[in-house]
């Protein structure tokens, strides 16, 4: 995900990427609490396969909720809630998964605070955005949803030996990943991005000491979405809306497991 606060018309450089994720950095290490809602939906040739709903809270420094509502095909709802070292995994209506993170490297300071961390490096532009050899970008303004937007359209540019490569395979190159991108230009929060692709699909041979061979494949075009909804900062957020008393669950088993973090991150 890449939040693209450049000014219309002008050239990406390293310099303005310095300072535009310094920007934006500065933003969401300085807020004290987060509430936003994002949808994805997936599409096959045009027909929607999924959709996915998620509602995250952040209060730092070290409370995080995230519900997920799949709403489409098979639905399912899962809530997790962390908690400074305790992580409640609600995946079925009777059923709270609890673990208990122990022995953390000394570098963190709870285990949420560290998923929180992780979790806001989705909005940092990567560096090698400004290398004219691997994107190009072109940026406008729009209205989006009533909002003044910036609109980013980036394009992942192939490198001409992976072009090669298809054509000395007889293919032909598939089209350059497109993702375009909608914030809003005031209060730096991501309104929406939409992704173009080819999938395949087909029956794969597989004979011990040859390459894996597929055939009957098939090709189809691929769309994802992801819309943002009600970003909101500093808002009051009660320290009740992250804690799970089993006492508040009649009938819902709470099983609980300790983790050894070291081990786990060694792994």
């Amino acid at each position: 995900m890449l939040l693209l606060l450049v000014n219309v018309g002008c050239s990406v450089t390293t310099d303005s990427i310095t300072d535009i994720n310094q920007r934006i950095e500065n933003r969401y290490k300085s807020f004290s609490t987060a509430k936003y809602r994002y949808t994805e939906y997936h599409y096959q040739d045009g027909v929607l396969q999924d959709k996915t709903t998620y509602v995250e809270s952040i209060k730092r420094p070290d409370k995080m909720i995230q519900s997920i509502t799949r709403n489409y095909g098979r639905s399912r709802n899962i809530t997790s809630i962390w908690n400074v070292n305790t992580l409640y995994s609600q995946i079925t209506p009777s059923l709270v998964e609890v673990y208990e993170y122990t022995k953390l490297p000394q570098e963190m300071t709870s285990y949420c605070e560290y998923c929180i961390n992780n979790n806001l490096d989705k909005w940092q532009i990567p560096m090698e955005i400004a290398d004219q050899t691997k994107y190009k970008m072109e940026t406008s303004e729009e209205s989006f949803d009533g909002k003044n937007a910036i609109k980013a359209v980036v394009t992942r540019l192939m490198s001409e030996e992976a072009k090669q490569k298809y054509l000395n395979d007889g293919k032909t190159p598939p089209p350059e990943t497109v993702v375009t991108y909608w914030f809003d230009r005031d209060t730096l929060a991501i309104l929406k991005e939409e992704s173009h692709g080819i999938g395949t699909m087909g029956q794969v041979s597989v004979t011990k000491g040859e390459p894996t061979t597929m055939f009957n494949e098939i090709s189809y075009e691929t769309k994802f979405e992801r819309i943002y909804e009600d970003f909101q900062f500093d808002i009051d957020i009660p320290d009740a809306d992250f804690e799970m008393d089993p006492a508040y669950y009649p009938g819902v088993e709470f099983k609980r497991t300790t983790v050894d973090l070291q081990d786990k991150l060694k792994n």
